[in-house]
């Protein structure tokens, strides 16, 4: 008659096995891990669209420079260097005095010089 009341409350009891609780921690590991990559994923995704947009923005800045610069521009060369060089533009400012240009003068000292690479 002892032998039976362990089995009696075996079964009453409510819960978990462990193998029950081992395959849940295991799914649920999965499903962890995979949210965790697919975050990565879309982190490492937004800092190439950042720096894609800072190199874009930069570039158009430049641009902006040197279009200002040939427009205010007394001369401009264009000088082939060969092959292995690459071409240069050479922008010639007006002198300046002050703050102000002197478009009489040319400021021959102080060249613009703009290289085209590959």
């Amino acid at each position: 008659m002892r032998a039976d009341r362990p089995i009696r409350r075996r079964l009453g009891r409510r819960g978990f096995t462990v193998v029950e609780v081992l395959v849940a921690s295991a799914i649920m590991s999965l499903l962890l891990v995979c949210t965790v990559s697919m975050l990565v994923a879309a982190m490492r995704a937004v800092d190439d669209d950042i720096a894609q947009v800072s190199a874009d923005t930069n570039a158009a800045g430049a641009l902006q420079w040197m279009v200002m610069w040939v427009r205010e521009a007394q001369k401009i060369y264009i000088y082939d260097s060969g092959p292995s060089s690459g071409h240069r533009l050479c922008v010639i400012l007006p002198e300046t005095v002050g703050d102000h240009y002197d478009r009489a003068e040319s400021d021959t000292a102080n060249p613009m010089n703009f290289y085209l690479s590959d």
